[in-house]
């Protein structure tokens, strides 16, 4: 049986393919569906208009008028820093109002559902 990836949220059982997990950001960690649902949406907005701009930043860096700019590689490695230290903020976010959610048991959550597992 391949290795499994389980959800981030404690009380979650979900769990996915290592290898399909591992193909979907640079974060170590993954959520299910259901559990990403139940995040505010503007968690969710900020998150994927991060990841936008930062497709948007690798397409214009391939240009070569850009390119061939004599401090090119020092720029990019600077703005790749910036990009994934705002897109480990933003999924800090996401996992924390998840996890808050959960622990507080708010209905359709894996909180919810452990503890009418449990009664």
């Amino acid at each position: 049986m391949a290795d499994r990836v389980h959800c981030c949220i404690p009380e979650c059982r979900r769990s996915f393919k290592a290898s399909v997990a591992a193909l979907e950001h640079d974060h170590d960690e993954v959520m299910c569906g259901r559990c990403y649902r139940t995040v505010e949406a503007r968690l969710i907005a900020r998150h994927k208009a991060i990841h936008r701009r930062w497709r948007k930043a690798e397409r214009l860096l391939r240009v070569k008028a850009i390119a061939s700019k004599p401090a090119f590689l020092i720029q990019v490695d600077a703005l790749d820093g910036l990009f994934r230290r705002a897109c480990t903020r933003s999924w800090a976010a996401i996992k924390t109002d998840a996890e808050m959610k959960s622990a507080l048991r708010v209905e359709g959550t894996a909180g919810e559902l452990a503890a009418r597992r449990a009664a």
